[in-house]
């Protein structure tokens, strides 16, 4: 979603610059009296003022732009994976970034247990809670789920709850 949100940025962006400038530049133009140059100004100001407010495409254009708005709403007011996996220890606050951790984490699992693909998924909010997927065995849930938490405790990271889903059998075994 991150993506789509960047690239929805970049456009509406580049839109909203491109129709400044082109505002800027006409308004410019019909101030030295030289008039509209890009935008045909009559009648573009003649269908604003026939067209009506009911008129089935207004209110089609008007409906599709209020329910992107709503969507990009929504998908930025909902709260995010947190960046940082934060634990304190006796001594010091330790700060771990959580996409790395995974990579991390999903990393040392498949050395562990050779199986491929592995996904972790970190959710460090209060007790840490790490998710692994693997598409591997159900007998290997076991060593899987020991193998994490022991790299978890290789990281000394606060005591986490370790949930782990096979997905069937390994590709080639």
């Amino acid at each position: 979603m991150a993506v789509f949100n960047r690239l929805a940025a970049l456009v509406v962006g580049a839109a909203l610059a491109g129709a400044g400038l082109l505002v800027i530049i006409e308004s410019v133009l019909a101030w030295t009296g030289s008039g509209f140059v890009w935008i045909p100004g009559q009648k573009w100001l003649s269908a604003f003022k026939t067209t009506a407010w009911s008129a089935n495409l207004v209110v089609a254009i008007s409906v599709g732009v209020a329910v992107v708005g709503l969507i990009l709403l929504v998908f930025e007011v909902r709260p995010h994976r947190q960046r940082i996996a934060r634990f304190d220890t006796d001594h010091d606050t330790w700060l771990l970034v959580r996409r790395s951790t995974e990579s991390y984490l999903a990393r040392r699992l498949t050395t562990a247990v050779p199986t491929s693909p592995i996904k972790a998924r970190l959710k460090p909010k209060g007790r840490w809670r790490l998710k692994v997927t693997a598409r591997a065995a159900s007998s290997t849930r076991a060593t899987l789920e020991a193998a994490a938490k022991s790299e978890l405790a290789r990281l000394h990271a606060p005591e986490a709850r370790v949930q782990v889903k096979t997905t069937g059998r390994a590709k080639g075994s």
